[in-house]
Parts: structure tokens; C-alpha cells; sequence
């Protein structure tokens, strides 16, 4: 029996030690998240006169999410356990931040570069509230969805043909709802990053500006609208998993992470949403200022480097620079406002995380079948793991009691 008590000792601990490790992640609160939010909301109200449209489009859009927070929560959607006084405050707060930011932001926009401005005024001139897909779960797709080992002309998605293809939606650059000027470029397959992502904005634009008529006859041969935007999600999704693949973003798809998780994320889909996700996009915010930081250097290897870009990594890298400093604005200090303005978005879709009951019950299922899967491989490894010690200390005994007499003493041992 001594035998059998130092095995089953050994067998305790190890359990023990498995038991310890899963509970090592601790997730952020809802409470963290919207203090995150804030302290963003309050840097942007306070730079308000260097903004660019793209922060303010981050802005409006996390704005739009408190709004449709307040609405539900109102509604009586949300528990009142966890849509507590405090919460609400908080988000009235973002809220009127976030107006007051974008009224005061907008004369000055105006001013500085009135041609983008007006191209895309519709797009900031009030909270972004885009259309929000029925079915919030992505399928298996076709694999044309997934995009493939990517050309530098993809990374480098040529941002002017897509701005004009958004001015052809809203009437700022061409005749309203013309889906024929840029329907091949925005339909096309297999593309990754900003490609992806300003495909997907092309579509929340157009259904905003009233195009849906026409988006649905040219898609009478191709799928419904519903499909081409799980698809295009599928692929983002896809993507960001892909740039977490090692536990962390590397710095240099930081910027487009934001915006795969704000775009997919504001349309409904659950598999944007991710609690890990959110645990390391807050970590890059600068404590201090409350922006997110955009850095200009090529250190680090990464295994998504190489599957995003393909072998000609550094002359790719030296191109994704000049695309950054040609399109973003810095707003002192480092501050990145295009970076700061999908980290608002990103941050805002995720309180659905929180106060979504289907969002909510979606993600522990995963959670609990993952959790499940492996308590139930521990459980069946620990069962066999004591049953071999059970069967190998009954066959010691055995052969020590059968063991002549000088063995005495250990045969009392195992004598029943």
C-alpha cells in the first residue's frame, strides 16, 4: 500500500499542475474595455484640429455602436446585471465625446483638403450604423473565399481607384449607385489586407447610399449580398487568425488588424469578435496619451510576414512604408490617427462581447466545446494514467509475494 500512495501522490500532483495552467488567461471586463474606448474618445476630442477623415470615420463608427447599444439597452435587450448605471454612463459618455470630437473636427477637415472631404462627407457626417447581416455566423466557404500566398500589388492596394470607387457609390465622384465602374475590382477573389477590407466597405457604403437594388441585379449570377459579405468576412476572419497565429500581431499588421475586426465586427459577425483578440489590441495603446502608436521599423521575423508577403520581404516592407506615411496622418507624439481611428472601431464592435446575448452564448459554446474537448482528454488521461499505476503496483505485489522469504518484508507490505 505505500507503494500505491506515492504513485497515486505523483499521479495528484501532475493533475494538479494541468489544472493550475488553465486558468492562467485572464480576460479583460467590460468596464476595461470601455475605459479603453474613453481614454481614446478623450485624445481624439482634444486633437481635433490634426485629425484626418479616416480617424473621424473610426470616430463616428464607434459612436454609432454606443448608439445602437443605448437603443438595445434601452429596449430592455441587455441584463441589467451587466447593463449596470455605470455602463450606461460610460457610454453616453463615448458618445457625446465622439459628437463633439466630430463637430468640432469637420470645419477644420473641410478646410485643410476640401476634395476628400467632400468626396467622402456622407460617410462622417453622422454615427456610422451600417446594415447588419441576419445570419451572424460564418460557414464553410467556397475556398475562392481564402485568399492565397499574396502578390505585392494586393499588399499595396492602390487606395485612389479605391476612393474613387466609393465616390461612384455616393455621387461625390461620378453618377450615383454606378456599380458597373468598379464592380470587377470589387468582386475579385483571393485578395488579403486593405484589398479585402475596402471591398467589404464598398459594399456597407453602397447599401448606405441606397444602392441594394442595384448591388442585387448585378448579383443575380453570382449570389445573394449576404453571401459576397460572408465570403469577404470569411476571408478577413481568416486572415486575422492568421496574423494571431503566434499568440501576438507583429507591429507591421497591426493597423490592418484594427480594421478587419472593425469592419467585420460592425456588420454583426461573431467570429470577428474575440476575447484574446481584444486582450492584445490593449495592450498597444499608449498609456500616457490614450492613441495608438504607429512605429516605422523592420525588425522581427514572423511567420505571417512570410505568408502574407512571400520571400520578397523587404523590398515589400520598404513599399508598405511609403503606403503608411502616404495615407496616414500623425498626430503628434507618434499617434497614429488612421491606426487610432480603426483601434475606436475595433474597440466599439467589442462590447457586443459583453452585452450581446447571442454574441455572448456563441462564444462560450465555442469556449465550453474547446474546454470541453480538453478536460475530456485530460480526464481520459488521467483515468488511464491510474489505471496503469493501479495494474503496475498490483503487479509488483504480485511478484514480490511470490519472491523467496528474504524478500520478507516487502511481502507484509502488499499482504492484505
Amino acid at each position: 500500500m505505500l507503494l500505491l500512495c506515492i504513485l497515486f501522490a505523483f499521479g495528484s500532483s501532475r493533475s494538479y499542475g494541468i489544472q493550475q495552467r488553465k486558468h492562467s488567461f485572464q480576460p479583460p471586463t467590460l468596464n476595461d474595455l470601455l475605459d479603453s474606448i474613453l481614454r481614446l474618445m478623450d485624445f481624439f476630442s482634444k486633437k481635433f484640429d490634426v485629425v484626418n477623415v479616416d480617424g473621424i470615420f473610426g470616430v463616428r463608427l464607434a459612436q454609432g455602436e454606443m448608439m445602437r447599444a443605448l437603443d438595445k439597452g434601452n429596449m430592455g435587450e441587455y441584463s441589467p446585471a451587466i447593463f449596470t448605471a455605470e455602463v450606461r454612463r460610460k457610454i453616453e459618455k463615448i458618445q457625446n465625446l465622439a459628437e463633439l470630437t466630430s463637430t468640432l473636427a469637420l470645419p477644420v477637415i473641410k478646410n485643410r483638403d476640401n476634395k476628400y472631404y467632400t468626396m467622402f462627407y456622407p460617410t462622417i457626417e453622422k454615427p456610422w450604423r451600417p446594415f447588419e447581416l441576419r445570419s451572424k455566423r460564418l460557414k464553410k466557404m467556397d475556398e475562392k473565399y481564402v485568399p492565397t500566398l499574396i502578390h505585392v500589388e494586393d499588399a499595396l492596394f492602390n487606395e485612389t481607384s479605391s476612393d474613387e470607387c466609393m465616390g461612384s457609390l455616393i455621387g461625390t465622384a461620378g453618377k450615383r449607385c454606378d456599380v458597373n465602374k468598379c464592380w470587377d475590382m470589387m468582386t475579385k477573389t483571393g485578395v488579403t489586407l486593405y484589398y479585402t477590407t475596402h471591398q467589404l466597405l464598398y459594399f456597407q457604403l453602397g447599401l448606405q447610399a441606397g444602392c441594394q437594388t442595384q448591388f442585387e441585379q448585378k448579383m443575380s449570377n453570382i449570389g445573394g449580398l449576404e453571401d459576397i459579405l460572408h465570403g469577404l468576412c470569411y476571408n478577413i476572419v481568416y486572415q486575422m487568425e492568421t496574423m494571431f497565429k503566434q499568440g501576438k500581431v507583429n507591429y507591421l499588421f497591426q493597423d490592418i488588424f484594427l480594421e478587419d475586426g472593425a469592419v467585420c465586427g460592425s456588420i454583426g459577425i461573431r467570429d470577428a469578435l474575440n476575447v484574446k483578440w481584444l486582450e492584445e489590441v490593449m495592450t498597444w495603446q499608449d498609456r500616457r496619451t490614450g492613441c495608438f502608436k504607429e512605429a516605422f521599423n523592420d525588425a522581427g521575423d514572423w511567420y505571417a510576414e512570410e505568408y502574407l508577403f512571400g520571400k520578397d520581404l523587404e523590398k515589400t516592407r520598404l513599399q508598405w512604408r511609403k503606403r503608411k506615411l502616404l495615407y496616414d496622418v500623425e498626430m503628434g507624439d507618434s499617434c497614429s490617427a488612421h491606426k487610432s481611428g480603426v483601434a475606436a472601431g475595433f474597440l466599439a464592435v467589442h462590447i457586443r462581447l459583453f452585452l450581446e446575448k447571442d454574441v455572448v452564448n456563441y462564444h462560450l459554446d465555442r469556449f465550453d466545446q474547446q474546454s470541453g474537448d480538453r478536460e475530456f482528454v485530460a480526464e481520459q488521461t488521467s483515468a488511464a494514467y491510474y489505471f496503469l499505476l493501479i495494474i503496475a503496483a498490483i503487479a509488483i505485489g504480485v511478484i514480490l509475494t511470490r519472491r523467496p522469504k528474504r524478500s520478507g518484508l516487502l511481502r507484509a507490505v502488499f499482504r492484505v
